[in-house]
């Protein structure tokens, strides 16, 4: 689902890499994968309190 969305919206894969990470490490854990996102891209990317950041959530 994930190269699906990243070919479909052209997305290189540096942007979905916090997604990927999140599967690998935890699996398809639905909602909650939003957290582990997010804490992946503060870690990672350095994202801090008032950035805006762009989520998109597929339902399968």
């Amino acid at each position: 689902m994930l190269k699906g969305f990243m070919k479909g919206m052209r997305l290189p894969a540096s942007k979905v890499l916090p997604s990927f990470a999140a599967l690998r490490d935890y699996g398809n854990t639905s909602s909650p994968s939003t957290y582990y996102v997010m804490a992946y891209l503060e870690s990672l990317c350095g994202i801090q309190r008032g950035d805006k950041v762009m989520q998109v959530r597929a339902l399968a």
